[in-house]
């Protein structure tokens, strides 16, 4: 029989006692090696009953752990996520806001003087054109 051996034995059924046990495991993880082989060996003494129960809550906890890591992590990148959609959409609210006051800057020159701007119009679309024909 060995230490961890010994400390099972000491253990009970209850949840109090498997809390103990997986409370000294996380102290000391180079036993769960041990802890395993005892909670998965085809023997039926108390030992190894109280192992498999020890082990059942450390994995839980670990589990719990690594659950609550994941959901933080997870959190942060919806954060991110969030964070960026609404970038992005002030910036394109900001744009068409810029693109409507430069439309109706140009629609008041228009009424003012339709033929001229419709010349000029067409003579800058023509200098982005003609360039990329080229």
């Amino acid at each position: 029989m060995n230490a961890l051996e010994d400390l099972l034995l000491q253990f009970y059924a209850s949840v109090a006692d498997r809390e103990k046990g997986a409370a000294y495991i996380q102290e000391k993880p180079e036993r769960f090696k041990e802890l395993f082989a005892l909670a998965c060996s085809p023997k039926e003494t108390r030992a190894h009953i109280v192992a498999a129960w020890v082990l059942e809550k450390y994995s839980l906890n670990q589990l719990e752990v690594l659950a609550n890591n994941l959901n933080s992590f997870l959190k942060g990148v919806a954060d991110q996520k969030i964070q960026a959609a609404e970038g992005y959409a002030l910036r394109r609210v900001n744009e068409a806001l810029g693109d409507v006051a430069r439309f109706n800057l140009r629609f008041e020159e228009f009424l003012k003087a339709p033929e001229v701007t419709r010349t000029r119009l067409y003579l800058e679309s023509m200098k982005e054109v003609i360039p990329q024909m080229g």
